[in-house]
């Protein structure tokens, strides 16, 4: 790109940033989710404020209080929790995945030969 004669901000803009965006997006989105387990852990074992709403310490009150290990009805909202939390947190990771094949050219330009190429088989 140098010695086509461009200047540091078209090569940034055109060359780097397509390539690192799916990156750093990825470490956004991870960094969400250990930040998202590292509250829980934190309100489960009592080191922060209590709160009713965080689902650490809605969980550490069922394990502690034995809600959790002798009662059935007891588990039933901390399965429910570990249930929720997975599919959110998932969700973050399956975004984080897909931002590659939106902010690489590379990459969106090989899904869109594969979405033309199938819809060429459908007609």
């Amino acid at each position: 790109s140098r010695l086509l004669g461009l200047n540091s901000l078209s090569i940034i803009a055109n060359d780097i940033m397509p390539a690192i965006t799916p990156y750093i997006v990825m470490n956004f989105m991870l960094s969400i989710v250990g930040g998202f387990y590292g509250a829980m852990g934190l309100a489960f074992l009592g080191l922060i404020p209590y709160s009713n709403i965080n689902w650490g310490a809605i969980m550490g009150n069922a394990f502690y209080q034995e809600a959790a290990i002798f009662s059935p009805t007891g588990t039933i909202p901390v399965v429910i929790l570990i249930v929720v939390q997975t599919i959110i947190l998932m969700g973050f990771v399956y975004f984080a995945n897909a931002s590659v094949y939106v902010f690489d050219p590379k990459r969106r330009r090989e899904v869109e030969i594969k979405l033309a190429s199938k819809r060429r088989a459908s007609r």
